[in-house]
């Protein structure tokens, strides 16, 4: 995962495929130019697979995120607006993670298997 040139937090993907920081949401100019992994499944047997890719990279990059720390829902939010989805695809994947409400927010953090 890349980091932002000015303040070195995490650099995800935006909408229109360039990446954006989640810390001072500086833009990249240029499209990133990764080719999207393709091995976590969504949950939903009624996804197109042509979206699978992209949403398979969203899972990628919110696992990234929680691995480094744990992260709020406005974090994870600016990631993909159905994190809440990902969060699915990554539990049913095998990954433990656990949400915790902190009053109007939400963090999420990723525990060791058992």
């Amino acid at each position: 995962m890349t980091t932002c040139p000015h303040c070195q937090d995490w650099l995800v993907p935006r909408f229109d495929g360039r990446l954006v920081c989640l810390g001072c949401h500086w833009v990249a100019s240029s499209p990133a130019t990764a080719e999207p992994p393709t091995d976590i499944e969504p949950c939903d047997p009624n996804v197109d697979p042509r979206d699978a890719g992209r949403l398979s990279d969203q899972c990628r990059t919110i696992l990234a995120l929680l691995q480094d720390r744990p992260r709020s829902n406005v974090e994870l939010a600016a990631v993909g607006l159905k994190y809440t989805s990902r969060i699915s695809d990554l539990r049913k994947a095998g990954c433990r993670i656990e949400a915790k409400r902190n009053g109007a927010t939400w963090t999420y953090t990723l525990k060791e298997k058992s």
